[in-house]
């Protein structure tokens, strides 16, 4: 072969890595538009999904807002609700946590920033530790089907460090 067509294969050669090369650095910079595109996406379905649970329960009648009312307060005991006001509570607060347990592997996933997710895992450890909500996660933790295990440990360490 001659010097020429080596000078030209070598040149040639050079060139298709730099087109390489320059093809890497646009897939890379697309990568972390659409990864940012993605966890915006998230967050903003994430909020949407709390702020309907929110919708829901401006929407309940008065009775079974006083039922959640009565649930929320540290002091509350089962007896102050109806077996059907406790079990439309308990509907209302799983929907709640299954919320939080999405916002979880969203954030585990790398898809949810972490100080939004530190603001849901705070919601549900202090709803969680208050009255008869807190028999209710206590009753869904015991059951052992509904909530992942890392879940259950996400908001019950949170709990457990409001309390100290």
């Amino acid at each position: 072969m001659s010097q020429k067509i080596q000078n030209i294969a070598a040149f040639a050669e050079i060139v298709s890595a730099g087109a390489i090369l320059i093809t890497l650095l646009i897939l890379v910079v697309e990568v972390r538009e659409n990864s940012a595109l993605l966890m915006a996406t998230a967050a903003a379905e994430n909020r949407n999904s709390f702020a309907s649970s929110s919708e829901w329960t401006a929407n309940l009648s008065d009775k079974t807002l006083e039922a959640f009312l009565i649930a929320q307060r540290p002091d509350a005991v089962r007896d102050e609700l109806s077996d059907v006001e406790f079990y439309r509570v308990g509907l209302g607060y799983r929907a709640f946590l299954r919320r939080a347990e999405a916002s979880y592997f969203m954030y585990r996933n790398g898809l949810l920033e972490e100080d939004i997710w530190r603001s849901i895992r705070s919601r549900a450890a202090n709803n969680s530790d208050s009255g008869i909500i807190k028999l209710i996660w206590e009753g869904e933790v015991a059951n052992g089907t509904v909530f992942t295990p890392e879940f259950v440990a996400e908001v019950n360490s949170e709990r457990a460090s409001k309390r100290n």
